[in-house]
Parts: C-alpha cells; sequence; structure tokens
C-alpha cells in the first residue's frame, strides 16, 4: 500500500507545486520517495541479471524528467502522479533496451548471460509497452491497472484505492486487461 507520511498530504504538496512554490518540491520528494523506490524495486526485479541502472537511478532519472527544468505540474492526485511516475519509469526502461538493441545492430555484442529487458516470463519491455498503448486506445482504465499491476506490483485493494473503485472492480479490470494482453502476446505473460 501507498503509505503518505505523517504532515501535508501529496494533494496538498500538489498544490503548492502548482502554484509555484518551489520550496514544496523537496517536501514532494521526500513524501514520495519511498514509493518510488518501491515501485523501482519492482520494476527492476523483471531486469535482466546484471542491467546496470539500479533502483535509485531509475527514480532519479524518472524525477528529473518528471520534475526538469522549466515543467509545470499538473497533476492534483497521488494517483496521477503515480501513474505518471510508472510510465515515465517504464519509457526510461524500453529506451535503454531500445539502446541495447540498437548497440547489438551495430555490431557491439553483449555477454548471453546478460540477456534483453523484461517484465516477467521473458517477456521483453518494448513488447509490453506497445500491447499496454493499444490496450490503452481501447480501455484506459483496463490499461492503467495493468500498469500498476504489471509494473508497481500493487495488489487489488491498492489498485482500488488509487482508481477510486471498488476491489472487486479492480480485479475485474485485472482479469481484463490480463487476458487481453495474453492474447495480444500469444500467450506469453506471467
Amino acid at each position: 500500500m501507498l503509505k503518505m507520511p505523517a504532515g501535508p498530504t501529496v494533494e496538498d504538496l500538489l498544490a503548492r507545486l502548482r502554484g509555484g512554490d518551489r520550496a514544496a518540491e523537496s517536501e514532494f520528494l521526500e513524501a514520495v520517495y519511498q514509493d518510488l523506490r518501491r515501485i523501482a524495486r519492482r520494476m527492476m526485479r523483471a531486469e535482466r541479471e546484471g542491467h546496470t541502472l539500479q533502483p535509485t537511478a531509475l527514480v532519479n532519472e524518472t524525477y528529473l524528467r518528471l520534475f526538469g527544468t522549466g515543467r509545470t505540474q499538473t497533476w492534483t492526485t497521488a494517483r496521477e502522479f503515480f501513474g505518471s511516475a510508472v510510465w515515465v519509469m517504464r519509457q526510461v526502461l524500453v529506451d535503454a533496451g531500445r539502446r541495447r538493441k540498437a548497440k547489438r545492430r551495430d555490431g557491439v555484442k553483449e555477454p548471453l548471460s546478460e540477456g534483453t529487458a523484461a517484465v516477467s516470463g521473458g517477456q521483453e519491455w518494448v513488447e509490453i509497452a506497445v500491447a499496454l498503448e493499444r490496450l490503452r486506445a481501447e480501455d484506459e482504465r483496463a490499461a492503467e491497472t495493468a500498469e500498476l499491476r504489471l509494473y508497481c506490483g500493487l495488489n487489488f485493494r491498492e489498485i482500488g484505492e488509487l482508481e477510486g473503485v471498488s476491489t472487486e472492480t479492480a480485479r475485474k479490470e485485472w482479469l481484463y486487461a490480463e487476458a487481453w494482453l495474453r492474447r495480444e502476446l500469444g500467450g506469453r505473460l506471467s
């Protein structure tokens, strides 16, 4: 479960950030950092062994992409922020996988033990990302549920809390998304 520290809520801090309060940025980072690390660790567990990107670096790169120079913040809820963070983390890993593949095409070989970026059951991040975008075009909430389940490792109660739906609705959304992704990926989703 996403745990928010005592003090201002994530929503309060987001409102301050949207209002231009740069001092709120460090408070905000402190409030969400452990959750971002947990999400990054979950995503990195699915990566190939020996991956050079560590969870802390993934969090840092994500934070830089989300809060880079001159970026305005539009999130109003923790759900919106964490949804954006998961999407950016996934993009960082997809970009890393594409760079690795490009190096191999250019004649730079990687040891076989390093393999390729994977989500679970050997699925590459790029394949999952493409399939999730197709699902998003058909059913956005199912795609968001799948991202929270696959990438963040959230249970149905946690997904329900973030999505503002019941635990049972979150479970049904996942069952639909899982079946859809299995069909798209030839049954190779574990």
